[in-house]
């Protein structure tokens, strides 16, 4: 165990210490007010999709605006594609009558192109006021959209543990490194909240009535809200050039927002060889969380099945956690 400010790091090189740490009746290790997300690789940091710079070229080519100002500065621009795709996705799937969360400035605003007035028209703020994106308006559809794989600023977590570590494993297995669980405590930025303090990142748990993936997987959010500045007459010329955005991850930001000595282990970090992937899947599929049960439903099914076979052909030892 490594400590490092309010980070606390553990590495563990079985699955059963590994699984152990995670498990209610272990008192040495307290999980209360934390939720979890898992990466197949420690080297993955925690920034949004909508976010990562190795997928900005990406973000910009998959949305259907035409029209990019250029006399505004980046952070500006980054918004306007975000709005531009939450609004297309508001577009079809209303087109095609599926389920959405109702969004009063999307929903008015349809009728127009979707060129830069309806994107400046969409959630305009009113330079009196302090406007942040993402609006709290728009968070259920953007939890939506997420949900299903659209870039957005929210940033997955779960309340269950081994929900996370189903996702750690499933895309570990094959990789060299390790995998990651990072751990948050939600308790201090609820308590501070509960204060009236801002501590800029904020949690959001969307409706699960209509989302049963979410819900299976007892989802929730974190997102760090910025000023939202856009009016149809902007010409700020100041750092057009400069990459203004802010990509900083989530347990950066925090360390400014968060008094670090008030708040050891704000964070925990918990790490296993990427090699003991299957064989700790394997085990995980015992407990109880399959593909079946993470995704519920016909397509939860038949990711079951590949995934026994893969382990099959992965040739997992019956050294296992649970025998």
């Amino acid at each position: 165990m490594i400590k490092e400010e309010f980070e606390v790091c553990y590495s563990f090189e079985n699955t059963a210490d590994f699984f152990n740490f995670f498990t209610p009746w272990s008192n040495e290790y307290s999980l209360d007010d934390y939720v979890f997300r898992g990466h197949s690789s420690d080297k993955y940091e925690l920034v949004p999709l909508a976010l990562r710079k190795d997928k900005a070229h990406k973000l910009a080519e998959i949305n259907s605006n035409s029209v990019s100002p250029s006399n505004v500065p980046r952070s500006i621009r980054q918004i306007i594609v975000e709005k531009g795709l939450l609004r297309d996705f508001y577009k079809i799937a209303n087109e095609h009558g599926l389920i959405i969360p109702m969004t009063r400035d999307l929903s008015e605003r349809l009728y127009m192109r979707s060129d830069l007035r309806a994107i400046y028209s969409f959630s305009t703020p009113d330079m009196s006021e302090n406007k942040k994106w993402p609006s709290n308006e728009i968070l259920e559809l953007s939890a939506l959209a997420q949900h299903y794989g659209l870039p957005t600023r929210l940033l997955d977590w779960t309340d269950d543990p081994f929900i996370a570590i189903y996702f750690a494993l499933r895309s570990a297995m094959g990789k060299e490194g390790n995998l990651e669980i990072w751990c948050i405590n939600r308790g201090v930025i609820t308590k501070g909240e509960s204060a009236g303090m801002d501590l800029g990142v904020k949690f959001y748990t969307p409706h699960y009535a209509n989302n049963p993936n979410i819900r299976a997987q007892k989802g929730l959010f974190t997102y760090y809200p910025v000023d939202d500045k856009i009016t149809l007459d902007s010409h700020i010329e100041a750092n057009k050039n400069v990459d203004d955005i802010d990509r900083r991850p989530l347990n950066l930001i925090m360390k400014e927002t968060v008094y670090p000595p008030f708040h050891p282990s704000m964070f925990k970090r918990v790490t296993l060889p990427c090699h003991l992937a299957k064989e700790a899947f394997k085990t995980l599929s015992r407990l109880g969380y399959s593909s079946a049960r993470v995704y519920p439903g016909y397509d939860g099914v038949v990711k079951e099945i590949n995934d026994r076979r893969l382990i099959q052909r992965g040739g997992i030892s019956n050294d296992s956690f649970i025998p």
